[in-house]
């Protein structure tokens, strides 16, 4: 969608594309980032050397201190913390230490897209739990259901993509146990923890009673510090299954880039009230435009609408509209991926079709966009929808 997004923006025919499927903050990051790193790289005249397979161990012991200091859980930085290539390297490390052929990984829809390819890539079986009836939200009883032996790891996204659904602790305990009794690894990607809202709380699965010895907790510097393109991210857990991903990492990539983990380590080394005097004016943005974004939505008839907790994204259903007459040519679609490409072609605006995401009939709109983008964009829809 990206990709075609851009040529047409390109060919320069027709109304300017506006992109509503970005998966990125549009706010800085600290400017730490850029003065501590571009220091660095000046200090070795630009010749960056391979550092320790797994990080520096500057990062992993600052990502320890901020891990410690925002759950309460202890990690030894030299047995227990990995520096990966952004978190999503981080996701499909673990997965590849803990599943083994014909291993079967749960994974609760809607679902971040590329958790599937990961466990297919390790051999394992993806099974699919579907959560569209619970607020987005695998509950006790659905992971019940899907008890079998050959179970090893499910994947927990609190906040999740594309959902923004967050877990209360309740929830999240609750799920726990239910895992602790089939015996389970849960992956936790945490990668959005700070991006919440209405009061909702971030909980850390592995702070819960009995979680850190069965839990790989994956996060990074993408969102909260604005910093999708520096590729950093970190798994902490427990020895056995990190020593296993270092051994992959160190014959797959090797090392993160060297300025790459200077830039991180820039970053994580920010006291909480210097983090927040940065993150919070464009928290405070986020929150306003979720609540235009919302307002305008949620004036179009027919269109279901879902309230994000947490993340930058809002999920709406267009299953009402799948085979009616849609856009100028009133020509109906079939699903969700056509729609979104008929939006594209017609209308020139980009989102994100979910039946990759295991929501067919849904797509995601980001709100980390201009208030004038933001608003355009929902006009051009509710147009090719014939809502206006």
């Amino acid at each position: 969608m990206n990709a075609r997004a851009k040529r047409i923006a390109a060919s320069g025919e027709g109304a300017r594309v506006i992109s509503l499927s970005v998966g990125e903050p549009d706010y800085p990051p600290p400017p730490q980032v850029a003065e501590l790193t571009t220091a660095f790289i000046g200090e070795k005249k630009g010749r960056l050397v391979y550092t320790a397979g797994h990080g520096i161990p500057e990062l992993r012991r600052t990502i320890a201190a901020k891990v410690r200091e925002r759950t309460g859980v202890v990690y030894d930085p030299e047995k227990e913390i990995i520096v990966t290539v952004g978190g999503k390297h981080g996701l499909a490390g673990a997965v590849l230490a803990l599943v083994n052929p014909g291993d079967r990984v749960l994974i609760p829809s809607p679902y971040w897209l590329s958790y599937p390819p990961m466990a297919v890539f390790a051999g394992g079986e993806p099974v699919i739990i579907d959560c569209l009836d619970t607020g987005f939200k695998l509950t006790v009883d659905k992971l019940r259901a899907a008890a079998h032996p050959r179970n090893v790891a499910l994947f927990i996204n609190s906040p999740s993509n594309p959902t923004g659904a967050v877990y209360t602790r309740e929830e999240l305990v609750a799920l726990g146990e239910e895992a602790a009794r089939q015996d389970l690894w849960i992956i936790s990607d945490e990668i959005y923890d700070r991006l919440l809202y209405d009061g909702a709380e971030f909980t850390s699965i592995p702070a819960l009673p009995g979680m850190r010895e069965r839990t790989l907790l994956a996060n990074g510097v993408s969102k909260t510090y604005s910093m999708t393109g520096w590729r950093i991210g970190y798994v902490c857990g427990p020895e056995p299954v990190l020593k296993a991903m270092k051994t992959l990492q160190s014959h797959m990539t090797s090392n993160p880039c060297a300025a790459a983990q200077q830039a991180a380590l820039a970053a994580l080394s920010l006291s909480e009230d210097e983090l927040m005097a940065h993150l919070g004016p464009h928290l405070e943005s986020l929150r306003r435009r979720r609540a235009l974004a919302l307002e305008h939505l949620g004036r179009l008839p027919g269109l279901g609408v879902s309230v994000p907790a947490g993340a930058f994204y809002i999920v709406v259903d267009v299953r009402p509209f799948l085979g009616t007459p849609l856009g100028a040519s009133g020509e109906p679609v079939k699903d969700d991926e056509e729609l979104a490409f008929r939006l594209l072609d017609d209308e020139h605006v980009a989102v994100a079709a979910l039946t990759p995401f295991g929501a067919p009939g849904f797509l995601r709109l980001s709100f980390a966009v201009p208030d004038a983008d933001l608003v355009e964009g929902i006009a051009r829809l509710a147009r090719f929808l014939r809502l206006a």
